[in-house]
């Protein structure tokens, strides 16, 4: 029965290699976590449908969801999960209902302790000749420069995540989370509410808050409106922006999206009419100006993600990788690629600005 088939998929998901970190990947192998991922996805997708005999539309959910402190709305229609967080007034999840897939499924690059054994081991230090050592002891890198790859977020991996930069701030410092933030959006708490009319589910994420422009604060307003139809896995994100004072900087929305794997040639990055430089899988690093349409797709999965911007935005891509511990030494890990919009506002006291991102799910054949 049905009560039955979500048990099962509840007790598959809880296999255990996904969820402590050993020396054999556990949490760092995003396939391990997917899987758990999968079953998760399946089991609530099954009590969601049987607790909900004879109703029809999309489910709104609020409530601290993860016990935080802080609460989360939750959309759940026919096609996908979203997830959404008061703190940072971010996308936390979205999974796709049918393929029972994590869209999202990120790590948040944290320090481990064993990574001082790498810079040791790139210091020239290592084991001592002929010295037995246990399996846990053995400090060996799969390839060099690993150590240069050891890069800690300052806040969660999320998607959705508003970002005030300085003007002409640049990729690289931005992706080694070392860029100035001149904002107090990205870990502030946001007004979080939700509607559901004809024309689907809405989260509105709202926040006041400030902006250092030339070392004053500058008061700013944001506001985030998801619209997400009820029939198709997509979803509509509408920013409105109003100024206090004279705001000059750049405004980049980052987000991060996983499909499993960076450098297969089958995965890649697609802009309608171009030709990446830096190459177009999805572990490459590039910047490209002007761009309204961009595509992750997946053959594997057979999805293609479209992303659409209005108005035509710079647009950042880069790694999301970890360096970890493992039988065979250390190594790096592709979790996820960044894709990140990035607009450059230049307001006076009163003046708004109106951007927006349309997320849609399609199949990898429209990538092609």
């Amino acid at each position: 029965d049905a009560a039955g088939e979500a048990r099962r998929h509840l007790y598959q998901a809880q296999c255990n290699c996904a969820y402590w970190h050993g020396l054999f990947g556990g949490l760092y192998l995003p396939h391990l976590r997917s899987a758990v991922f999968k079953h998760i996805i399946a089991a609530e997708a099954i009590v969601r449908l049987r607790g909900r005999e004879g109703e029809t539309g999309p489910l709104i959910e609020r409530g601290d969801i993860d016990g935080d402190g802080v609460e989360e709305i939750v959309v759940s229609t026919s096609r996908l999960q979203a997830f959404f967080k008061a703190r940072g007034g971010a996308l936390r999840e979205l999974d796709l209902i049918g393929p029972r897939f994590n869209l999202t499924d990120t790590l948040t690059r944290r320090e481990e302790i064993y990574h001082r054994d790498l810079l040791r081991l790139a210091e020239g230090g290592g084991t001592a000749a002929g010295s037995a050592v246990s399996i846990h002891d053995v400090a060996a890198a799969k390839e060099e420069g690993l150590e240069k790859r050891l890069q800690y977020d300052r806040w969660p991996r999320v998607s959705l995540a508003d970002r005030f930069i300085e003007a002409g701030a640049v990729l690289e410092p931005f992706a080694a989370s070392a860029a100035a933030e001149l904002g107090d959006f990205v870990d502030g708490l946001y007004d979080i509410s939700s509607v559901c009319d004809e024309g689907g589910p809405q989260v509105v994420l709202e926040r006041t808050g400030a902006v250092s422009i030339g070392g004053r604060p500058v008061g700013v307003r944001l506001e985030k409106r998801v619209s997400i139809p009820d029939d198709e896995p997509a979803m509509t994100v509408r920013y409105r922006i109003a100024a206090g004072g004279g705001l000059s900087c750049r405004f980049a929305v980052e987000n991060v999206f996983s499909m499993l794997a960076g450098d297969a040639p089958d995965r890649y990055f697609r802009i309608p009419g171009r030709t990446l430089g830096g190459g177009a899988n999805l572990a490459s690093t590039g910047e490209e100006e002007e761009v309204s349409t961009i595509m992750m797709v997946d053959e594997w999965l057979g999805l293609a993600l479209r992303i659409d911007l209005e108005p035509a935005a710079r647009l950042w891509r880069f790694p999301i990788e970890t360096v970890s511990n493992s039988d065979a030494g250390f190594e790096r890990v592709y979790q996820g690629s960044a894709v990140v919009p990035v607009w450059d506002l230049d307001l006076e006291a009163g003046e708004e600005a109106n951007l927006s991102l349309v997320l849609t799910v399609d199949d990898a054949g429209a990538g092609s």
